[in-house]
């Protein structure tokens, strides 16, 4: 192997720990690629809403350089809503569950090697979409966030954020001030978002703040860009509201125009990007 540029020995196939590259022996010098490939191809974005409760047609293609393909699974979660033996499918999804679900598919081959593809979080509504919001900061760091609707009728309601956190948080949620439960954040890859829900018992009409705060003075909340509001008992979709109605976070909206990026560091020159001034999100281009 000294002979080869940085001692290449070969390629590793992590799907079926077999060898993918494969070196000829003479000389050590001639190289024989050994092709195992197998992918799967779909359309669907990586982040779905859907309005509605019609059925998802959703069409998938596997494809296996062998043509060793046995068959393609779409799966919701971790169940199996469908199963083709071609290689090329249209899936009928139909009864997915109101909130957050992870849609994936799955390609077998012949010789039981498996291949799944990206994973889809597909939020079913009907929903309310909250991206108006005012944010708490104390010290350089968010200390919590709050949002508006306007609740028509009383039940169960999900509550879905869309987030990234460095760091796992398990910040409070309440309702017009009140602690009504709290949630845990789970750390996100990168510059990735990823969603959390709770579902929730909103006894009262009309206006309704829905706020997320630290759990102590020692922590902050995760980095939220959306709120999703659905029912979950038939109720009337709530309108989005302004949530400085409540005097509280009104005097916090009021606080002087210093400018923070969205980790709660105060920032000294506006940049490109999403930053909080006066409580609020502004967009700076």
């Amino acid at each position: 192997p000294e002979v080869m540029n940085e001692y290449e020995l070969g390629a590793w196939n992590p799907l079926n720990w077999q060898p993918s590259i494969a070196l000829d022996a003479f000389n050590g010098l001639k190289h024989v690629s050994v092709p195992y490939v197998m992918k799967i191809d779909w359309s669907l974005p990586s982040d779905t809403i859907s309005q509605n409760a019609e059925p998802l047609m959703l069409p998938i293609k596997a494809s296996h350089i062998r043509n060793r393909l046995q068959k393609i699974e779409l799966l919701v979660g971790k169940e199996v809503v469908g199963t083709s033996e071609t290689d090329s499918c249209v899936f009928r999804v139909e009864n997915i569950q109101k909130g957050v679900n992870s849609l994936f598919a799955r390609a077998t081959s012949t010789d039981g090697v498996i291949v799944t593809s990206d994973t889809c979080s597909f939020i079913q509504g009907p929903l309310t979409v909250v991206d108006q919001s005012v944010v708490d900061t104390k010290d350089d760091k968010l200390t919590a966030q709050h949002w508006a609707v306007n609740v028509r009728e009383a039940g169960e309601y999900m509550l879905v954020f869309k987030y990234r956190t460095s760091e796992q948080l398990t910040p409070r949620i309440n309702v017009n001030e009140s602690r009504v439960t709290t949630l845990r954040f789970t750390v996100t890859e990168g510059k990735r978002h990823a969603y959390a829900s709770k579902t929730i018992t909103l006894d009262e009409t009309g206006e309704t703040l829905i706020t997320l705060q630290q759990a102590s003075t020692k922590l902050t909340i995760p980095e939220v860009e959306t709120l999703m509001v659905i029912p979950l008992n038939g109720q009337s979709l709530p309108t989005v509201s302004d949530p400085t109605f409540i005097p509280s976070v009104r005097e916090s909206s009021d606080a002087p125009a210093v400018l923070y990026d969205l980790q709660g560091r105060r920032v000294e020159e506006s940049s490109q990007g999403i930053h909080v001034s006066k409580g609020m999100k502004v967009i700076s281009k």
